[in-house]
C-alpha cells in the first residue's frame, strides 16, 4: 500500500476540490430504511448512501470514473477500509448495475469479508475509483486530501456528517 501510495504522490498530478454539501435528507433516508436493515443483521452506515449516490453521480460525470487512459463504463467502487491488517481496498463491483438496496447488501457482505479476514485477491483489484472516509479518524477533521489509487483519476474522500447552521430562505437552521 505504502509503494502505491508513493507512487500517487510522485506521478500522479494532485488536484483537490473541497466542498459541504447539505446531508439533512441522506440522514432522514437512513433513519427510514435502518429499522428493515437491522431486522436483516445489516449494520446500516451512510458509506452504502455515499457509494450509492457516487454511482449516480458518475453516470453524470464519466470521465471521474476510469484511467487516464479512458473513462470506463463499469462501475468498480474501490472502498478504503481500517481493517486490523491496516487499511485496505476492497472492490464493490458493477455498481452502475445495482440499487440502493442492492448496494446495501453487496457492501455489507464486503464488510463481512473484510472483517472475517476471507477476501480473495480478485476482491482487492481492478476498482476505477475509490471512495475513503476520513471522518472516521480520531478527531475527525473537515477536510483532507486523500491520495489517488492509481491508474484511477479520483478518489472521493468524506467527512463526518455535523450539524452546522445554515441560511435556508433566508432563515439560519441547523442542518
Amino acid at each position: 500500500m505504502a509503494k502505491r501510495m508513493l507512487e500517487s504522490a510522485t506521478t500522479i498530478p494532485q488536484f483537490s476540490f473541497f466542498d459541504v454539501a447539505d446531508a439533512t435528507r441522506l440522514v432522514q433516508l437512513r433513519m427510514k430504511i435502518n429499522p428493515q436493515a437491522n431486522s436483516e443483521h445489516i449494520h446500516l452506515t451512510y458509506m452504502s448512501l455515499f457509494i450509492y449516490v457516487l454511482s449516480k453521480t458518475l453516470m453524470q460525470h464519466p470521465y471521474a470514473n476510469g484511467t487516464f487512459q479512458a473513462p470506463i463504463h463499469a462501475q468498480h467502487i474501490g472502498i478504503a477500509m481500517s481493517t486490523e491488517q491496516g487499511l485496505i481496498v476492497p472492490v464493490l463491483r458493477d455498481v452502475h448495475q445495482m440499487n440502493l438496496e442492492e448496494v446495501i447488501h453487496a457492501f455489507d457482505r464486503l464488510k463481512k469479508k473484510a472483517k472475517e479476514k476471507t477476501l480473495l485477491p480478485a476482491d482487492m483489484k481492478g476498482s476505477t475509483i475509490t471512495i475513503t472516509n476520513f471522518g472516521a479518524l480520531q478527531g475527525g477533521g473537515l477536510f483532507a486530501t486523500p491520495l489517488i489509487n492509481p491508474p484511477e483519476v479520483a478518489i472521493l474522500g468524506l467527512s463526518r456528517i455535523r450539524k452546522q447552521p445554515v441560511v435556508v430562505n433566508d432563515t439560519i437552521v441547523i442542518r
